[in-house]
Formats: structure tokens, C-alpha cells, sequence
């Protein structure tokens, strides 16, 4: 079990933890090994998928302390929601291609490269 794992599952199981530094850090530390593809809400083991019941914990961990935020451009897209799970900006160097139609990405979730976006669709954190 990795630390961060033991702690994701502590914080999950506590109270009042809405505004608690060290548990944003944590969760800002998770979402980041989840959008580089180092931990998953599931693994395929011998064939079947298995849940990573922390993962699933940590995501929903992440909404729980999350701040609401205004978000997008404000010109003509603009979003309220969790300020944890912003919308996913690719750059060329990600080499994921997002077709423009009204879909997004949050941040937490892995698009490897050479994967193609295409609207409608909607990514949330550990998919």
C-alpha cells in the first residue's frame, strides 16, 4: 500500500475536512498521478477489471473539498463547478487531438497520446 493511498483512504473516512490545506495537497497530489496515468480507478487483472476502491475514494474526495469556480472564457463558455476538477487544457505536445463540438476533459482523467476527442463526449477524473 502506498502512502498516498493510506492517506487518501484516512482522509476519505474523516469529518470537516472541506477546508483542511493538507487535505487539498494530498488530493492535488493524486489528481496529478491520475492525469499522468500512474494510478487508475481500475486495473485489468488475469483478464478482468478490478476496482481500486482508494481511487474511487479520492475522487470523490476531490468533489467533496472542492470550491465552486467560474470557469471558461466568460465571453460565450462559461462553467461553474468544482474547482478541483477543472476542464483539461491539451497542448500539441500532449499529441491529443480534441475536435471542437462541446466536449471536454477534467484534469485527473489520462488521454494517451494519439487519442481522438470526439464530441459528444465528456472524460471525467480516473477514466
Amino acid at each position: 500500500m502506498s502512502p498516498l493511498q493510506t492517506e487518501i483512504e484516512r482522509l476519505a473516512s474523516s469529518g470537516n475536512i472541506e477546508d483542511d490545506a493538507h487535505a487539498r495537497s494530498t488530493f492535488l497530489e493524486f489528481r496529478n498521478a491520475l492525469s499522468r496515468g500512474e494510478i487508475r480507478a481500475a486495473d485489468k487483472i488475469d483478464g478482468d477489471w478490478v476496482v481500486n476502491v482508494w481511487v474511487k475514494q479520492g475522487i470523490l474526495l476531490g468533489f467533496r473539498i472542492g470550491q465552486l469556480s467560474s470557469m471558461g472564457s466568460g465571453e460565450c463558455l462559461s462553467f461553474v463547478d468544482k474547482d478541483t476538477f477543472p476542464a483539461r487544457k491539451f497542448t500539441i505536445e500532449d499529441r491529443v487531438r480534441v475536435v471542437p463540438g462541446g466536449s471536454s476533459v477534467r484534469l485527473g482523467a489520462y488521454v494517451a497520446p494519439s487519442v481522438i476527442c470526439m464530441p459528444p463526449m465528456f472524460i471525467n477524473a480516473g477514466a
